[in-house]
């Protein structure tokens, strides 16, 4: 049976909100809600004010679309009213997948979103030792968390994490991994277990020729840190899942 008549396997419910498969049916509504609510909320989304610029916009919603068309991101729901509270942007990553030549051809021409894709990958590659030979461990990424405004501080962030790593381990990859580019991001991050492999700060990230990419970000937000988790049989999450409730 196609992917695309399969049910959407549901991942968690919990305090009204349920957690289950972004199909590729859901992928417009996830997009506009991206739109709403993600622009102004993510740390370098902001700093490049892509809200206001129309063709940084549309590559950098040409690539969540790439992302989320494989139907293994989320979406949080509101089971009661049956609207989208949330969007998990992620992907398994296979080794070639973090590669030069693969990697460039997912990000468009747009001067922005090259800038952003390339941070994310770079950051990825900092710890793999030859880096211009080799390949990071597989992983599910997780690309972008996103949640409307009113379900902020329920501490869905982190549960969306968990459940990230759930999907990990049904796809038999042997990591989680997440950018936190926000203060508030690393330390949700920091409480379900994850542990911080490179950090890279904002104003030290420059191109070949030494002149800075990023040169203006939000007060506090100076850094953004790569979390892994090991994902495997062995590991019990209801550890993890305890340090939020």
């Amino acid at each position: 049976m196609s992917l695309a008549y399969m049910k959407p396997v549901v991942w968690s419910v919990q305090d009204g909100i349920l957690v289950r498969d972004l199909k590729k049916s859901d992928c417009k509504a996830a997009l506009d809600f991206l739109k709403k609510w993600h622009l102004t909320s993510s740390v370098l989304l902001h700093t490049f004010n892509v809200k206001h610029c129309c063709s940084s916009l549309m590559s950098f919603f040409q690539i969540v679309y790439y992302i989320m068309k494989d139907e293994t991101s989320l979406l949080a729901i509101d089971d009661d009213t049956q609207e989208i509270v949330g969007v998990l942007v992620g992907k398994p990553m296979i080794r070639e997948n973090w590669s030069w030549n693969f990697f460039r051809m997912l990000l468009p021409t747009n001067y922005v979103s090259q800038i952003i894709g390339n941070f994310e990958r770079d950051m990825v590659m900092a710890h793999v030792p030859n880096a211009e030979h080799r390949d990071p461990p597989s992983s599910y990424h997780v690309f972008a968390i996103c949640l409307s405004p009113a379900y902020k501080g329920r501490n869905q962030k982190p549960r969306f994490l968990i459940d990230a790593y759930k999907v990990a381990r049904s796809l038999g990859l042997p990591k989680l991994s997440f950018i936190g580019k926000s203060l508030n991001d690393q330390i949700r991050a920091s409480r379900i277990g994850m542990t911080e492999i490179t950090k890279t700060c904002y104003g030290d990230y420059v191109d070949s020729n030494g002149e800075k990419l990023i040169k203006t970000y939000p007060s506090g937000q100076y850094y953004a840190i790569h979390f892994e988790m090991d994902v495997g049989p062995k590991c019990n999450m209801s550890i993890y899942e305890r340090r939020i409730e």
